[in-house]
């Protein structure tokens, strides 16, 4: 091989290790920040879920001492848009 082809072959590797690298470099941290990005959906989801079903529970504990839903949720101050699907929740379980 001549000192021309051997400077062309060296250049071609070191340019196929420098993409290996960065794409090695790309996976590795994509991959760390894509669990880190699933852990705190799941973290927010379960902590929604979690409040969910602490209304649900509160609400069914005030009906059974004499309260109405709506009294019920009026209590718990229970945003406008959760209450739809409360009462859902609640009623289809009884």
């Amino acid at each position: 091989m001549s000192i021309p082809e051997q400077d062309k072959y060296i250049r071609q590797i070191d340019r196929e290790v420098v993409w290996k690298n960065v794409m090695d470099r790309k996976y590795r941290f994509g991959f760390s920040d894509g669990k880190e990005e699933g852990r705190a959906e799941g973290r927010a989801e379960g902590i929604e879920q979690g409040r969910t079903e602490q209304l649900v529970e509160s609400i069914k504990n005030l009906m059974s001492a004499g309260f109405d839903y709506e009294k019920a949720v009026e209590i718990l101050k229970v945003p406008a848009e959760q209450i739809d699907e409360l009462r859902q929740l609640i009623f289809q379980n009884l």
